[in-house]
This record gives structure tokens, sequence and C-alpha cells, in this order.
């Protein structure tokens, strides 16, 4: 029987496939590892899905956001039965979620 983990971390592409990018990154990352379907959004879905099976009771998971997509993710995990909490960088924006 799985318990669970303590800790997801997790740093899923979120740029959507319209969005520009700085040659510099988008020359030189894998495309898998920055894109996330037309809206970013693709991997927030399917993890939102999951994290209730993998995180063990008490346990959270802290995921890695783009700067505009804290509501949206928030609503996603929100719908999978996940307590969810914004943490801004240093520039005050929406930088990381914590699900519960």
């Amino acid at each position: 029987d799985f318990g669970g983990e303590r800790f997801v971390l997790a740093n899923p592409p979120y740029i959507g496939t319209h969005e520009p990018l700085p040659a510099e990154v988008r020359d030189h990352e894998p495309y898998g590892a920055l894109y996330a379907g037309e809206d970013g959004l693709a991997d927030y879905r399917l993890l939102a899905r999951q994290l209730p099976r993998l995180i063990a009771p008490g346990g959270a998971a802290i995921v890695e956001i783009g700067a505009t997509q804290g509501e949206a993710v928030a609503t996603l995990f929100a719908a999978n039965g996940l307590s969810t909490a914004l943490h801004h960088d240093l520039g005050g924006n929406p930088r990381a979620i914590t699900a519960t």
C-alpha cells in the first residue's frame, strides 16, 4: 500500500505554446521543458489529478508556477480537493503554490 510522500516538489513547464520567449531560452532548452499546451496549464491539470494520491497525510506539494498562473492553478488544485497557498518572489509575483 502506497502511503504517499511527505513532500512533492515540482517545476513543471508552464509556458503557453504561443507565448514569445527570448532566443537564448527557446533555442537552448528542450521543448518539453518549457511548453505546457496552448495555455501553459497542461502539466498543472495532470498534477491536480495526481497530487491527492501522491501526498501523504500531513504532507505537502510545492510547485513552481508562472507569474500569471496563480489563480488558475489554485482553482485546478482546489477542484481536486487540495488546499492551496501562493508564495511570491522578490518582485511580488506569485512564483510557487503549496498544496495540501
